[in-house]
């Protein structure tokens, strides 16, 4: 059993960058032309979700002059890894937020948002 799981993470750990493309693309469609704001990142949990890691980022963002709350996370075969990527984005950094036009409460964190964003490195 021991072994297994070591060959399940080393296969995610293959696959990771791929797997972090399709997350992307998948939460890029019909959010592209949302507009954006600049959120603060609120905490950084990372959890062991059988045979994977995954740090999930939970951030407030002002829309239309109210105050909501979303998460993203990302996935990765090793615990280091998820604690690495969770350092990259300590409580109150900035975060750049897509949001629904139309439902404010719905909103989005786009790794291409961030590339002019000094604080966030990976998301």
């Amino acid at each position: 059993m021991h072994l297994v799981l070591h060959l399940i993470r080393f296969i995610a750990w293959l696959i990771r960058p791929l797997d972090h493309a399709v997350q992307d693309f998948g939460r890029a469609l019909g959010a592209g032309d949302w507009p954006t704001t600049q959120g603060i990142v609120v905490s950084v949990a990372v959890e062991d979700h059988s045979y994977v890691w995954r740090a999930t980022i939970t951030y407030s963002y002002q829309a239309n002059g109210e105050y909501y709350a979303g998460t993203t996370f990302r996935q990765f075969a090793y615990e280091k890894s998820a604690l690495e990527y969770a350092s990259d984005h300590p409580r109150y950094s900035a975060i750049i937020v897509r949001f629904r036009p139309a439902r404010p409460d719905k909103s989005v964190v786009l790794k291409s948002d961030q590339v002019f964003m000094g604080e966030v490195r990976n998301i």
